[in-house]
C-alpha cells in the first residue's frame, strides 16, 4: 500500500478557478417517503440548509407525512405510487434534486429510473441497504449518490459505545483517525492534519511524515491482527479462557500453585535436588506418599499439603477437560465463537443497524458479543463468518445477559427495531450494574434526549436524526458522501466521476493531490472494485471514480476537474 501523505512536493496545480459551494441554487429538493427519515431529512433541509422541499408521501395519514406537512417551506403531495403522474404533480422537471428515502430498496430503484426518464439529469440520492448495489449504482445513473441511514448512524454509536471519535465506514472499508505513531504504516492512507511546531498553526492534508500528525488509517482489524494479539501464544490463551469456565480455571490455578509451592519449598528450605524433588511430588501425587517418622514438622506439611492438593488437582483437571470439550462441541454445533468474558461490547439486535455496529467494531479489532432472538438471518450469518460470540435469546432476561457477561463488559448497545424492548433491555441492564456504559437506539430523537436525561442513560441515539444531516449534504452539496472534523474545520470525503473530456481523464493520480487541499484515497476502476491507495502514477481513465478528501476549495477544483459539464451546466 502506498502511502499518499508522502508526496513529492511539487506538482502541478490545476487551473481552475470555481470554488466550491458558490454555484448558484436553482429548483426545488423533492423528498420522497414518509418514514422518520423522510421527516427528519425535510426538517435538515428546511431548517439548517434553508431549501425549498416538495415532499411526496402515500397518504396524509402514513407513519410521519402529517409532521412533515406541518414543516414550514414544505408543499406536501400525496400519490400511492411514485410514477410520472407524481412528478409530474412535483414538477421535477425543474427540481435540483431527488431524494428516495423509503424503506424499499426495489420500489426506491424503480421510482430512480422513472424520475430519470422525467429528467436525465436530476441528482438523485437514494436509501439502499443492499451494500452491492449501493456501491454499483452509479452504473445506472449519471448523477446519484446511494446512501444507507444504518450504516451512516453505525459510527456514532461505535464511538459512543469505545468512548472515541467515531470511525468511517466507506466501501469496502472502515477508517478511524489517529496519531501516526499510534498505527502501523502500511494503515495510514494520507495525513489529515499537523503541525509545524507543538503550539504553531493547524495545517489540513500536510506534506510530510511526522509521528505527531493526526491520520487517517484503515481499521480492519489491525489491533487483533498486529502486535501481541497477532501470536500464537496470545490466541491459544484467548481460546483457553473463552472455553473453560472461570470457576474450573481458578480451581485448577490455586491447586496447583499448592503443589509447585511444595516444590519450592523442598528444593529452597529442605535443600532437596530439584529431580528428586519433582520425583517424590510425582509419587506423592499419585498417591504413593509414604510416611516417614524421620520426617520434621516443615517436611510432614509439605507432603500432606502436596498429596491433598494433588487428590483435588487430577478430578479438577478433568472436570476442566470435559467442560472445555463439552462446550467447544455445543459452540461447533450452534457455529458459534465462545463468549468473551471481559472487556467486550455487547450489541443487541442484529438487524441492519446491529450488523453494522458489530462489523465495525470487529474491523476496529474489538471484542463484541451479539445478542440475537432469531438463529437465522444476514447479521447471524455475519458474526459466524468472521467468528463472534452470539448467544440466541431475549435479551430483556437477565440470564441471557448474564450468558454474555455483562458483570465485565465495556458496554451495552441495545440496538434491535423496537423502542420498548430497547429501553427495557438498558434499564435491566442497568439495575444489574449501576456503572454501566449504554448506547440506546430510540426511533424518535426527543425520546431520545429525554431517556438520557431522566433514566441516567449514557447515551441515546435515532438513526433517522443521525442520518439525516448526511443525506442533506448529498442532496445539497453533490459528491460529498461524509465529513471529518478537524478543530475547527472540516475535511469532506466525495465521490467524484471521471467523466471523458475532464481535464482528470489521462491524468496520474498525483494531479489530484494538492497541498493543503485534496488527497485521492481510493480509485473505482470499470470493474467496479475499489483500489485504496492507488499509485501515484496511476493514470486516472474515463468511466473511473475517485474518492477524495478535501477542503472545500479542494473539492471545488476537482468537481470542476472530474465533470466536462461543470463550468458550463449552472448556465443551461
Amino acid at each position: 500500500m502506498v502511502t499518499i501523505g508522502a508526496v513529492p512536493p511539487t506538482r502541478r496545480v490545476l487551473p481552475i478557478s470555481l470554488p466550491f459551494g458558490q454555484r448558484p441554487r436553482r429548483g426545488r429538493i423533492v423528498v420522497c417517503g414518509a418514514n422518520q427519515l423522510a421527516y427528519r431529512l425535510v426538517e435538515e433541509l428546511t431548517t439548517r440548509h434553508g431549501e425549498s422541499v416538495v415532499a411526496i408521501v402515500p397518504s396524509i395519514g402514513h407513519n410521519r407525512a402529517a409532521d412533515i406537512a406541518e414543516l414550514d417551506g414544505v408543499q406536501l403531495i400525496e400519490s400511492s405510487r411514485l410514477d410520472s403522474k407524481a412528478f409530474e404533480k412535483a414538477d421535477l422537471r425543474t427540481a435540483r434534486s431527488l431524494a428516495l428515502v423509503a424503506d424499499d430498496d426495489v420500489g426506491n430503484l424503480h421510482a430512480a429510473l422513472r424520475a430519470q426518464e422525467v429528467s436525465p439529469k436530476l441528482r438523485l440520492v437514494i436509501r439502499m441497504s443492499n451494500a452491492n448495489l449501493r456501491y454499483r449504482i452509479h452504473e445506472l445513473f449519471a448523477d446519484c449518490t446511494a446512501l444507507h441511514d444504518a450504516s451512516t448512524a453505525a459510527p456514532a454509536f461505535v464511538a459512543a459505545a469505545l468512548d472515541r471519535p467515531a470511525p468511517i465506514r466507506l466501501p469496502t472499508r472502515t477508517l478511524i483517525t489517529a496519531r501516526r505513531r499510534d498505527v502501523p504504516a502500511e494503515s495510514v492512507v494520507c495525513a489529515l492534519a499537523g503541525t509545524a511546531e507543538p503550539t504553531g498553526p493547524l495545517s489540513l492534508l500536510p506534506n510530510r511524515n511526522r509521528p505527531d500528525d493526526l491520520v487517517l488509517a484503515t481499521a480492519d482489524g489491525q489491533r487483533e491482527r498486529s502486535g501481541p494479539r497477532a501470536r500464537p501464544s496470545y490466541r491459544m490463551r484467548q481460546a483457553l479462557r473463552r472455553s473453560v469456565r472461570r470457576g474450573l480455571a481458578i480451581a485448577v490455578g490455586v491447586l496447583l500453585g499448592l503443589v509447585v509451592l511444595g516444590i519450592v519449598l523442598r528444593v529452597g528450605v529442605l535443600g532437596d535436588p530439584l529431580g528428586f524433588s519433582l520425583y517424590d511430588t510425582v509419587l506423592t501425587i499419585a498417591g504413593a506418599g509414604d510416611p516417614d517418622r524421620q520426617y520434621s514438622g516443615l517436611e510432614e506439611t509439605i507432603q500432606a499439603v502436596t498429596m491433598i492438593g494433588g487428590v483435588a488437582l487430577i478430578p479438577a483437571i478433568t472436570a476442566a477437560l470435559v467442560d472445555w470439550v463439552v462446550r467447544a462441541r455445543l459452540t461447533a454445533a450452534q457455529q458459534t465463537a465462545p463468549v468473551y468474558r471481559e472487556g467486550h461490547v455487547i450489541v443487541t439486535g442484529l438487524g441492519d443497524v446491529g450488523e453494522r455496529i458489530v462489523r465495525q467494531l470487529d474491523d476496529m479489532g474489538e471484542r463484541v458479543v451479539a445478542i440475537e432472538s432469531g438463529e437465522h438471518g444476514p447479521g447471524v450469518a455475519f458474526c459466524r463468518e468472521r467468528g463472534i460470540p452470539v448467544i440466541h435469546g431475549d435479551a430483556t432476561r437477565e440470564d441471557v445477559l448474564s450468558q454474555a457477561n455483562l458483570h465485565s463488559c465495556r458496554a451495552l448497545v441495545p440496538v434491535t427495531s423496537d423502542d420498548v424492548t430497547n429501553l427495557e433491555i438498558a434499564l435491566n441492564a442497568t439495575a444489574t450494574r449501576a456503572d454501566l456504559r449504554v448506547v440506546l437506539r430510540l426511533f424518535d430523537a426527543d425520546l431520545a434526549a429525554r431517556v438520557e436525561e431522566q433514566f441516567g442513560i449514557t447515551t441515546s441515539r435515532s438513526v433517522a436524526y443521525l442520518a439525516a444531516p448526511v443525506f442533506a449534504a448529498a442532496l445539497v452539496e453533490r459528491q460529498v458522501i461524509n465529513t471529518i472534523p478537524v478543530g475547527r474545520r472540516v475535511l469532506v470525503i466525495a465521490d467524484l466521476p471521471v467523466s471523458a473530456g475532464a481535464q482528470l481523464a489521462g491524468q496520474a493520480v498525483r494531479v489530484g493531490n494538492m497541498a493543503g487541499e485534496s488527497r485521492v484515497i481510493a480509485l473505482r476502476g470499470k470493474d467496479g472494485d475499489w483500489t485504496w491507495a492507488p499509485r501515484l502514477d496511476r493514470v486516472l481513465r474515463t468511466g473511473e471514480r475517485i474518492m477524495v478528501l478535501a477542503t472545500r476549495t479542494g473539492l471545488g477544483r476537482l468537481l470542476a476537474a472530474s465533470d466536462e459539464s461543470a463550468g458550463t451546466e449552472d448556465g443551461d
